[in-house]
């Protein structure tokens, strides 16, 4: 509405400049005001701010407290069908042959995985899988065998994946032989999406473990190379980097990790 617009005045007597100070005419307050806002109001909401989900999520609900306000029903993003494929007797969930990451909050993460004895098709297999999975999140540098809710003890890493001359390396019941030093840097997971910690971890580390093939190998991790091996083969024990938090700072990081642990129970 333009500012110099004419309303009419109470007495009929004509038109009377609108004074927007007073939220009235000269005469005194417009019986029209309350409509016009109410109105206004109406269509701002209806027009400008029915992005439900984001404008709740800016003044702090939660998704699951939006679904349960919503009352509608959840449904998995990748819900397991009876076609659904099986690595070890374990149905997989995949999306164009990715495996679904298993969210903190779920218990196959906090299980120990079983020692793999003979390496067959289905290993290897699992093996491929997970590093198609690996690939498709982006800065993604490790996953452990849980991750993708198989409890058996099979790691792939590649630290240098923009490298297009790095191999990636598989590792199968791996095993920590050494540490060396402390340091203590940056975490994330990708089971704990949005979340970061400081976490002291040895600063070198000495792995044996088995290639896909049989074969025995042994390798020494420095610097970011060794956290990833230390964090990954913490998964293996149903470990994941935040029980290496204190105290003060999981507090902190509480409520995120119940958002979390809602969107696995969802899933």
């Amino acid at each position: 509405m333009p500012v110099d617009e004419a309303v009419e005045s109470r007495d009929g007597t004509g038109a009377v400049p609108y004074d927007w100070c007073n939220h009235g005419t000269a005469q005194g307050p417009s019986p029209t005001i309350v409509p016009r806002i109410a109105g206004f109001l109406l269509d701002y909401a209806t027009s400008r701010c029915y992005d439900y989900p984001r404008n709740l999520a800016r003044i702090g609900w939660t998704e699951s407290k939006m679904a349960k306000r919503k009352r509608r029903k959840h449904i998995p993003a990748h819900a397991p069908s009876a076609s659904a494929p099986t690595i070890g007797n374990q149905e997989q969930k995949h999306t164009d042959g990715v495996l679904q990451i298993r969210l903190y909050g779920d218990p196959v993460l906090r299980q120990k995985a079983s020692p793999i004895g003979a390496i067959t098709s289905a290993e290897k297999k699992l093996a491929d899988s997970m590093l198609t999975t690996l690939y498709a999140i982006p800065n993604g540098v490790g996953l452990a065998a849980p991750q993708v809710g198989v409890l058996k003890r099979l790691v792939v890493i590649d630290v240098h994946r923009e490298d297009l001359d790095s191999k990636p390396l598989v590792l199968i019941n791996p095993e920590i032989q050494s540490l060396e030093g402390e340091v203590v840097d940056e975490e994330a997971c990708l089971s704990i999406p949005d979340i970061t910690a400081d976490v002291k971890r040895a600063e070198k580390v000495h792995v044996s473990a088995l290639n896909v093939d049989g074969e025995q190998f042994s390798i020494e991790g420095e610097g970011f190379f060794a956290r990833v091996l230390q964090h990954e083969i913490d998964h293996l024990d149903g470990v994941m980097f935040i029980d290496h938090v204190g105290g003060l700072k999981r507090q902190l990081l509480r409520k995120k990790l119940r958002r979390i642990q809602g969107q696995s129970t969802d899933e």
